[in-house]
């Protein structure tokens, strides 16, 4: 029997803002609070040193890449959240800026690995959803796209349509300017995402992992495909 998720027992304040280079600790941890599934952390344990390269390359994405590499976070305000309030999820949406019409311009999507995780494993996953997203938008003949690359929400606080918020933020902006969405996500995440109009694509499986991972597009409104 898989174990209950604790919940909350306040009303909690919501409020959802762009973070800063001073929030990549509460980013860090709301990454290993959200995705615990034993293939994640083979490719980043939760190690000092994993923790301090999250650290450093979330710190780096913010202060080098504000208006391409977007990070938010939803906290929980209330006073029961603590002093400062409390992050309960984050997302990073890599919006394209226009100085850069190709799909380069999102590469490299990490630093070189730490050494502490499974770096072969790293390079043959994340090559493969590099793969399979790079020819989806060469046969659509779309350049440029909104990529949700990172969502992740603590277990005492899903449920609240919190992850939902996250992601019409950047479908919003993707309607605005007339273009794709694009998310890689796993089988918890893929409901969610079918609210806000992606539609899957084919699951991706690393030979010898039992994770499945399945990118999800989503078409601009107004636009048929």
């Amino acid at each position: 029997m898989s174990e209950i998720p604790p919940r909350i027992t306040h009303t909690p304040k919501l409020v959802l803002i762009e973070a800063t280079k001073d929030d990549v600790g509460d980013i860090r941890e709301a990454f290993y609070g959200g995705f615990t599934d034993p293939f994640i952390l083979k490719l980043f344990p939760k190690t000092a040193a994993q923790q301090k390269w999250w650290d450093d390359a979330n710190s780096a994405a913010i202060t080098q890449k504000p208006k391409s590499e977007r990070y938010l976070i939803m906290k929980d305000m209330a006073p029961e959240a603590g002093p400062g309030g409390k992050v309960t999820a984050y997302a990073k949406w890599q919006c394209p800026t226009g100085d850069n019409a190709s799909l380069d311009e999102f590469y490299p999507r990490f630093p070189p690995w730490s050494g502490e995780g499974d770096n072969d494993l790293c390079d043959r996953f994340f090559s493969t959803l590099s793969a399979a997203r790079n020819k989806y938008f060469e046969r659509k003949g779309e350049e440029q796209h909104y990529y949700l690359d990172m969502l992740s929400v603590i277990p005492e606080y899903r449920k609240m349509g919190i992850g939902g918020t996250l992601t019409e933020w950047g479908c919003k902006l993707a309607d605005e300017h007339g273009k794709f969405a694009y998310i890689d996500a796993s089988d918890m995440g893929g409901p969610v995402y079918v609210r806000y109009g992606f539609r899957p694509l084919e699951p991706i499986n690393i030979p010898g992992e039992t994770f499945t991972c399945t990118p999800y597009a989503r078409e601009p409104k107004g636009k048929t495909v």
